[in-house]
């Protein structure tokens, strides 16, 4: 026999001598090892390795597998550092790197730690078979379901079932079970298929106690009611004596809100016991109105007539009644051109608005089509809280002396933005204190407490105003010009 056919048959007898070893260790464990592995192991993977630790390794390597193969498991691989499904790698743990774990009842279950990742994968399939985790398919989980007596309720989602939902890029099992249980969220795992998470939803139900009553079917799946034209939904509230109050907002009815986006952009609303009750999404702002109409009816609440606005002044005629009546209308230089009135773009019938301060907080005064008639309708306010020209000192304005032509008297903390810009500017043109809305005989460091306070406001960097660069600019030149003492 020549050397080269002498070794081969002295490695084979080696061979058979460390699997003969290696199977007697696996069957004290109550294990089995895979003989073909075993031998693929030791000429491919390992030959030549004098090291026992190597050998000890394929034993283990082989016990998993062919242990798998003997009780009729599947050991699946993934791309984690694990290597298998239910196996972590955590380094630090010496020997034994792999860790098995499972979910149950929501909550994770440790089954070990292993030397090889096989072991544990080993360790997960029983644990899984041991908990009925085999997945079904589509048909045996409703065919099991019929036969518990379950219902699996079907829905629009992606889930596609009650208690089901579907998240991307989870594998095999993208379907996640969970149920509401003494007010949280309770998970009941992964599932290959949603009618296999619709049953473990369902199961979880009746063992809540959640079955349907004795002698009641299932309760039916809600099927939505067919969207109302907006003709059909008017001939509907006309044949309940309802009325739909049109507004002049993008919702167009009282009580609609328009939400861009879908197939039902109008939601309709109602206040309640100081909250707002919502009534649902609808297609057309007539539907969603005639909501809002049979829920305000509903609570007692009878329709209000529209409010008829009452005529409006034209410009002219707003002057006329304000010299007539001894006012005057203070122009500025900000876009509601006078003191005490803002412009807001959106509004095109009455985009004046007039507001004052008092008693530190802001006053509204309406909405008017025409700047001078809202001016008017400050100046009268003014007079009322006798800020008038008189106790002015200086008749410059209707609206009395600069801190109550400025209304901010009081905590501009508090004061909103817009009503602090629109003062700013229409204080500017009268003297830095006005702009301040401080009196002439103010002192230099209240003017300048106030300065910091407002700037702190209006800064563009602090509001999304439009107008808070011009306010801001004005407010650094007026504090810059009153001289320090």
């Amino acid at each position: 026999m020549s050397v080269a056919l002498q070794l081969a048959a002295a490695e084979e007898i080696a061979t058979e001598l460390r699997l003969a070893a290696a199977s007697e260790d696996a069957a004290g464990k109550g294990l089995k090892v895979n003989t073909r592995e075993f031998i693929l192991l030791e000429f491919v993977e390992y030959k030549g390795l004098e090291s026992a630790q190597p050998r000890l390794e394929i034993a283990h390597i082989c016990c998993g597998r062919g242990q798998s193969e003997a009780e009729g498991l599947t050991l699946v691989r993934t791309e984690g550092r694990g290597g298998f499904r239910g196996v972590g790698y955590h380094e630090g743990h010496g020997a034994k790197p792999y860790a098995a774990q499972i979910m149950e009842g929501g909550s994770s279950t440790h089954l070990g730690c292993f030397a090889t990742a096989e072991e544990a994968a080993l360790a997960y399939a029983r644990a899984g078979k041991a908990a009925g985790r085999a997945s079904m398919s589509a048909a045996d989980a409703v065919q099991q379901a019929e036969a518990e007596g379950l219902t699996l309720v079907r829905t629009e989602g992606r889930g596609g079932f009650r208690g089901v939902g579907y998240h991307e890029g989870h594998g095999a099992k993208p379907y996640a079970a969970q149920i509401m249980e003494g007010g949280s969220l309770k998970y009941l795992g992964r599932f290959a298929t949603a009618e296999e998470a619709a049953l473990a939803y369902a199961r979880a139900g009746k063992a809540a106690g959640r079955e349907p009553r004795a002698g009641r079917e299932p309760r039916a799946e809600r099927v939505p009611q067919p969207s109302m034209s907006a003709a059909e939904a008017v001939k509907q509230a006309e044949a309940e004596g309802l009325t739909l109050v049109r507004t002049e907002g993008r919702g167009g009815f009282r009580g609609v809100k328009y939400h861009e986006g879908g197939a039902k952009p109008y939601a309709a609303q109602i206040m309640e016991g100081g909250s707002i009750k919502y009534f649902g999404r609808f297609a057309t702002a007539e539907e969603a109105a005639l909501a809002y109409a049979r829920a305000g009816k509903a609570a007692g609440r009878e329709p209000r007539a529209e409010r008829v606005p009452q005529p409006s002044m034209s410009a002219a005629e707003a002057v006329q009644q304000a010299e007539a009546e001894g006012l005057t209308l203070v122009r500025t230089a900000g876009r509601g051109g006078f003191r005490g009135v803002a412009y807001q773009e959106g509004n095109r019938v009455t985009p004046y608005k007039a507001q004052i301060m008092e008693g530190g907080s802001l006053k509204y005064l309406g909405r008017f089509a025409t700047a001078e008639e809202a001016a008017l309708a400050y100046a009268r306010a003014g007079k009322a809280m006798g800020l008038d020209a008189h106790t002015a000192g200086g008749g410059a304005a209707s609206g009395g002396g600069a801190a109550g032509e400025c209304g901010m008297v009081g905590s501009v903390a508090d004061a909103p933005v817009e009503a602090l810009i629109t003062t700013v500017l229409s204080g500017a043109p009268l003297g830095p204190r006005a702009c301040l809305g401080m009196p002439p005989e103010a002192s230099h460091e209240a003017c300048r407490k106030r300065y910091l306070a407002l700037a702190l406001r209006v800064h563009p960097d602090k509001t999304s105003e439009p107008r808070a660069q011009e306010a801001f600019k004005a407010l650094e030149a007026a504090f810059r010009s009153i001289p320090v003492p």
